[in-house]
């Protein structure tokens, strides 16, 4: 069966299929063998992004055949679809590799903490590195490179989801904002899922550190973003984490 056909398919039985995640405007269904991402964006400004070929579904797509190609664990992807009208209120679809039963990262690692095995916590730290590296290396980079968009399978591999606002640059210099955002992104949610044992956040950011090697101004601006982030915690939450970041 072709891409629309199947489209056609899940978009007839989408109430009784299994949801992975329904966050507006994105869902997310499991169908047969696959997985099918839908975008529903209906607004003017979705019609132009996707005429010019710049929407998040687009630029998803064009990412995750950029990380297959670098080999760079995400699901691998089978086909971009532009929905015709009758597939409304769904505008673009995005047919993927089911990669079975997920751990989000976040309960992972808090799992990982309470069972007391170091050496798990540390093998999982060096994945979040070195895909973090590989991004870096291809001068890729995305500001919401955190915790909560990797996932774990049942083989206990690392997987990057959600591309949608990830970005491969020409010229690294003109985006350290960005590389820093990047960064203070992910030390941000590993403090968030491992508080209050927060000398953990010490030691993972001295590795990112030490294998990233980012340019000082980079990593001066992501320990101001993890500061404000912690920030912004207390003043929602009244949970006061102090972070201290060897940078």
């Amino acid at each position: 069966m072709n891409t629309l056909e199947l489209i056609k398919q899940v978009y007839q039985q989408i109430d009784h299929l299994p949801i992975l995640s329904n966050n507006h405007p994105k869902t997310v269904v499991r169908f047969d063998s696959v997985v099918v991402k839908l975008w529903k964006r209906q607004d003017w400004k979705g019609g132009v992004r996707r005429f010019l070929g710049l929407s998040p579904a687009v630029n998803e797509w064009k990412l995750m055949n950029r990380f297959l190609d670098l080999a760079i664990p995400t699901p691998k992807p089978y086909d971009y679809c532009y929905l015709p009208t009758q597939f409304r209120p769904y505008t673009e679809a995005i047919v993927m590799e089911d990669l079975g039963d997920l751990v989000h990262c976040v309960d992972y690692l808090k799992s990982l903490v309470r069972s007391g095995d170091q050496n798990q916590v540390e093998q999982f730290e060096q994945q979040l590195i070195e895909i973090t590296k590989k991004m870096v290396q291809n001068q890729i980079f995305d500001s919401d490179h955190g915790l909560v968009n990797f996932v774990v399978t049942e083989k206990k591999e690392l997987y990057r989801i959600d591309l949608e606002i990830t970005r491969q640059v020409t010229i690294p210099y003109l985006h350290h904002r960005l590389f820093a955002k990047m960064i203070g992104t992910l030390l941000s949610s590993y403090t968030f899922a491992i508080q209050p044992d927060t000398f953990r956040t010490t030691q993972f950011a001295q590795k990112l550190k030490k294998q990233l090697n980012p340019p000082k101004s980079v990593l001066r601006m992501a320990k101001s973003h993890v500061l404000q982030s912690m920030k912004t915690q207390y003043e929602r939450s009244h949970i006061d984490t102090k972070v201290d970041l060897p940078f």
